[in-house]
């Protein structure tokens, strides 16, 4: 009597591309929220960057408003109309060991 039964290296074959099949599938469902995710990361780090240079050039405009407040003609300017002079031979307050070692 002869039986007629499925081929067992077929049925293998089928079960080894359905899971390579399966894993391709897979892996590429997941690599879209990986690719939308590292392209939400490039715009941060463009928008961080774009920050990062508008700061910089209001740290310089900062920076050359306060040198032109410091500037030393300027601050004599201001010590002359405030009626300060400048001190030949300043007395500096010096602290005595005893007071030091009390604080």
């Amino acid at each position: 009597m002869t039986t007629i039964g499925p081929q067992k290296k077929r049925s293998a074959l089928r079960i080894y591309l359905l899971a390579v099949l399966s894993v391709f599938t897979i892996g590429a469902m997941m690599s879209i929220p990986l690719y939308s995710s590292i392209v939400n990361l490039r715009h941060t780090i463009r928008d961080a960057e774009q920050k990062t240079a508008e700061l910089l050039v209001k740290n310089t405009e900062t920076k050359n408003q306060l040198y032109e407040l410091l500037d030393g003609a300027r601050l004599e300017s201001i010590a002359g109309q405030l009626g300060l002079i400048l001190e030949k031979n300043p007395g500096y307050l010096e602290l005595t060991a005893d007071l030091a070692t009390t604080l």
